[in-house]
């Protein structure tokens, strides 16, 4: 009500100004102070087949929009041909993870790859069936690399809720999430790792975690599903897995990296230098402040 009656320069919705519910009044005036302001939205989920967002708001911002940022053509794709003059590309990246000195991190791993070999799962509870789809193939892969290689396979979940799984070879660290405890962990694993269910939803995501794990030069491991396919660089950053196929692609490419430092040393110099080219929080930055002037 106070930006109807006193204009605003400019207004930044992220994803949705009224999640769930956008009644009469509400949305009168929605209108009447959206049509005063240079209007951004900026959404990186599937939030229409989620129903974050309802059907009165989309139309709403569809028209009244300035400019429309999404993280991928899959969400451009989702909106009217009319109005694809206004989006604008941009993944989302993450700050805090641009201040760390590589060699440092990675002198650190080096001192535990001889023994163990650390992945990282970083997400929340609603994310948690995608962990579960690969939950015995990671086991397999931890009964693996104990046997051929003599190390043992951690999983450090980082998560609101713990993942709950019966395993003998795989150890599993339930960290329960703070900002400063994921950054931690993504600082001292070796390996990154983002399964993905094939869903709408899914196809939606725009590998944000992946794009953290590749800030501090962690190699990851992902689904080959959605704008997972855009972030890695198969064989050079990380590794692509076709597990809608193949399940045991997971155990292959967990097995190539904690198989060799000089594996995991090079995806992780890759996977720094493809986030400085393609991600980096400067270039984001100044993008949003051309979008905003």
């Amino acid at each position: 009500m106070k930006d109807t009656f006193s204009k605003v320069d400019c207004i930044i919705i992220s994803r949705a100004m009224s999640p769930k519910i956008c009644l009469f009044p509400l949305a009168q005036f929605m209108r009447m102070a959206l049509k005063r302001s240079n209007v951004i939205w900026d959404f990186d989920d599937e939030i229409f087949v989620s129903k974050e967002i309802t059907n009165t708001e989309k139309r709403i911002l569809i028209e009244l929009s300035d400019s429309i940022v999404v993280i991928s053509n899959y969400l451009k794709n989702l909106l009217p041909e009319r109005v694809h003059n206004k989006v604008i590309l941009l993944p989302t990246t993450d700050g805090d993870l641009q201040k760390f000195n590589l060699d440092i991190l990675n002198n650190e791993r080096k001192k535990k790859f001889d023994k163990t070999v650390e992945l990282l799962w970083l997400a929340t509870a609603y994310s948690m069936p995608h962990l579960e789809k690969i939950g015995n193939i990671l086991e397999e892969s931890a009964k693996k690399v104990k046997l051929e290689l003599n190390k043992d396979l951690i999983l450090n979940v980082v998560c609101n809720k713990p993942f709950l799984l019966k395993t003998k070879y795989l150890k599993i660290n339930n960290i329960f999430w703070t900002r400063d405890v994921a950054i931690k962990s993504i600082c001292n694993a070796h390996i990154g790792i983002m399964p993905l269910v094939n869903t709408k939803l899914s196809l939606g995501k725009g590998g944000f975690k992946i794009i953290q794990y590749m800030a501090a030069g962690l190699p990851a491991i992902a689904s080959n599903i959605g704008f997972n396919n855009e972030v890695i660089i198969d064989g050079k950053t990380g590794r692509l897995v076709n597990d809608e196929i193949d399940m045991h692609s997971w155990s292959n490419a967990i097995m190539e990296v904690a198989s060799d430092w000089r594996v995991f040393y090079t995806f992780s110099l890759n996977s720094l230098k493809a986030w400085e080219k393609n991600f980096s929080f400067k270039a984001n930055l100044n993008e949003w402040k051309n979008i905003i002037h």
